[in-house]
């Protein structure tokens, strides 16, 4: 039903990662990067877990009670 709102979230999610990555990394140990990846990587994360919550909460709402 909201499936194409949720691709877009997550697609939004992960422009940050995709600029990151874009970027590359010039072969020397560079702490930045990798805190910039795991930043981005969270901001997925965090759109997934939203998801997940409002779907939860859509089936809970939508559920008949049985009292």
């Amino acid at each position: 039903m909201f499936l194409t709102a949720y691709v877009a979230l997550i697609l939004v999610a992960a422009l940050p990662l995709f600029r990151t990555l874009s970027r590359g990394r010039d072969g020397n140990p560079n702490p930045l990067f990798l805190h910039r990846l795991y930043r981005d990587l969270v901001y997925v994360g965090g759109a997934v877990l939203a998801i997940t919550c409002f779907e939860v909460a859509l089936t809970i709402s939508l559920q008949k009670g049985s009292v």
